[in-house]
């Protein structure tokens, strides 16, 4: 069997890690919806942008392989596809003081209050309603599916190339190497690097 082209692994690459990321997105969002009865939850914000975060990885440009072009969303799927990303970007991991499309005005604000005793600065950020995150879930668990048809299509027309020992295995992005090659689950953890 001829292993695939560079393209095609990258293609493949993209999609597994789409589902990925789609799985987290929908793990993310299940615990948000089930903990913040409101968008003043202090765990509210952290877990918003987590979705917002996992959701957009494959749809983000990577040095290495790309992007996942989003031609493959339905049109019913694009409308919520653009909020996800947009509050991604505009908002919770990019700041921009412009003037959103979307919103016909900036999405931050810098506040300056003052009551006499005490003056401070603070930030306005626009927060969803936790609610709104049962659709984030849904719109990923959509595109997991969309993906999971892609890597079974890769699989069929590639199965001869997976491996057959166990173990765990790189799908491998050069076109020198096997399409798979053998992997070292690493076991240093997080502490040990900063002793």
């Amino acid at each position: 069997m001829i292993p695939p082209d560079s393209d095609t692994r990258k293609q493949w690459w993209l999609c597994c890690y789409g589902v990925t990321s789609m799985e987290k997105t929908i793990a993310t969002c299940q615990q948000l919806v089930a903990i913040c009865d409101t968008n003043l939850h202090p765990l509210f914000l952290p877990l918003a942008v987590a979705v917002h975060s996992f959701y957009a990885r494959p749809f983000k440009e990577s040095r290495r392989v790309g992007s996942l072009s989003e031609d493959f969303l339905l049109p019913k799927q694009i409308g919520i596809h653009k909020w996800i990303m947009a509050f991604r970007d505009g908002v919770f991991s990019h700041i921009d003081a412009s003037e959103s499309k979307v919103a016909g005005r900036a999405m931050h604000d810098v506040v300056y209050s003052n009551d006499g005793e005490d003056q401070i600065f603070s930030t306005s950020d626009p927060l969803p309603r936790p609610s709104a995150y049962r659709k984030v879930s849904a719109q990923a668990n959509l595109v997991r599916k969309m993906l999971v048809k892609r890597v079974n299509e890769f699989h069929d027309a590639y199965g001869d190339l997976m491996p057959e020992d166990d173990g765990h295995f790189l799908l491998s992005l050069s076109t020198t190497t096997p399409l798979f090659i053998p992997y070292t689950v690493p076991q240093q953890s997080i502490t040990l690097l900063y002793e």
